[in-house]
């Protein structure tokens, strides 16, 4: 491939990144173009200037149980499609793919909920992955990869889809014993009965 079509494919990635609302460190990271026609390229197609600030890191993209599923979601998707590799380097034809697919699966309830991750979210994560600063766990009982990362208020060894069938569990278990117990009350009652019809008369 020629110097001409090497820049040609770096644009083209840069300009999906921008569209999809990444930030210009990150696509610079990620395409090796300078850092004028990137934020040129982002004034072109969003028709201001590119936000200015620090990346934030994965865990601080779920405080809360509901933002941890999203992001273990979005994590496991983008390792499936990039496979071993991006444990290792960001695939950024990965992290589209994953991100467009993550959109398509929890729209419209979650990108209307606040605190969804958005597509620079995305990259933290394919990020700190690499990095080793975040981890795909795999749940001995559930059988589902959620993601935990450093500084994160979530400790590893307690999944939120366990706590969720936990939960479940409980509830389904306090209905089998009502059910039980209302079963031995009908069967207590009916004995009851029985005994009263075929006492002898004093």
């Amino acid at each position: 491939m020629t110097t001409s079509l090497r820049r040609h494919d770096r644009r083209v990635l840069a300009i999906q990144l921008i569209q999809r609302g990444l930030r210009t460190t990150p696509v610079r990271e990620l395409t090796c173009l300078p850092d004028a026609e990137i934020r040129t390229l982002y004034r072109t197609l969003h028709g201001k200037s590119p936000p200015s600030g620090d990346v934030p890191c994965a865990a601080s993209l779920f405080q809360t149980r509901r933002a941890q599923i999203q992001v273990s979601l979005f994590a496991s998707i983008y390792r499936r499609i990039g496979g071993p590799a991006v444990l290792k380097n960001v695939n950024a034809n990965a992290l589209i793919q994953g991100y467009d697919l993550f959109r398509e699966l929890t729209a419209p309830k979650l990108q209307e909920s606040k605190g969804q991750i958005d597509f620079t979210g995305g990259w933290v994560i394919a990020r700190d992955l690499r990095e080793g600063k975040a981890l795909l766990i795999l749940c001995p009982d559930c059988r589902v990869h959620y993601l935990v990362a450093e500084n994160s208020d979530f400790a590893a060894d307690l999944p939120v889809l366990c706590l969720a069938q936990g939960e479940e569990k409980t509830e389904e278990s306090a209905r089998q014993k009502s059910d039980r117990d209302s079963d031995l009350t009908g069967t207590t009652a009916g004995s009851i009965n029985a005994r009263s019809v075929h006492s002898p008369k004093a």
